[in-house]
């Protein structure tokens, strides 16, 4: 008796405002990670059929990453763009779903990872194939919790509430007037060496 009640109360709580615990925070020693990063390429993980059924699409919350991190000045770079950056700093977006549909809720974990290349201390010569260094998770945050299955659209704002945590990290390590003069210095930089550029004038 005293497990179904649980039971009940938990449904109604899910229903009426969702409930959310974090899983993973900031904090100053993942944050000194992201600092010089020109910009972030954002890699969703596909969304179960099941969960796009019912309202809530991988497009709609890559859209919603892509945009808040522009809004905050903080450049999405393209896959080409990704690839030829240093480090190729990568924001991975996981979104899990857990659905009871007997008892009319689903529990639900969000988790942001900021993933980069590192060189390892004790290995420095260490390559994937001998040419790509390992790749990382140097920052990161997350949150779990559950919400009605008829409020599953929902989850959009615990994606967004933990995007922001990124991009405030990233602005305390990265402030604004920096970001702007090393995006200024990175167009003036030439795209080649000028003396193979003169080379080519002369032929």
């Amino acid at each position: 008796m005293k497990r179904k009640l649980t039971l009940i109360i938990l449904v109604i709580m899910a229903f009426c405002v969702g409930q959310r615990v974090h899983a993973a925070a900031d904090n100053p020693y993942k944050r000194c990670t992201l600092r010089g990063l020109n910009g972030v390429h954002v890699m969703l993980e596909n969304v179960r059929a099941e969960v796009e059924r019912l309202g809530l699409t991988k497009q709609q919350m890559q859209t919603d990453v892509e945009l808040r991190l522009r809004k905050a000045g903080i450049r999405v770079l393209s896959k080409k763009e990704y690839q030829r950056a240093p480090g190729t700093p990568q924001l991975y977006v996981n979104v899990n779903f857990s659905i009871h549909e007997a008892s009319g809720f689903c529990a639900f974990s969000v988790n942001v990872e900021l993933e980069q290349q590192v060189i390892l201390i004790r290995s420095p010569e260490v390559r994937i194939e001998g040419k790509i260094f390992p790749v990382a998770s140097t920052w990161n945050t997350g949150c779990t919790g559950f919400v009605g299955i008829s409020n599953i659209r929902t989850v959009r704002e615990n994606v967004r509430d933990e995007v922001d945590i990124f991009i405030n990290a990233y602005l305390a390590e990265n402030p604004k007037g920096k970001i702007d003069e090393k995006r200024k210095s990175s167009k003036e930089m030439p795209d080649e060496n000028p003396e193979i550029e003169r080379k080519r004038k002369t032929q």
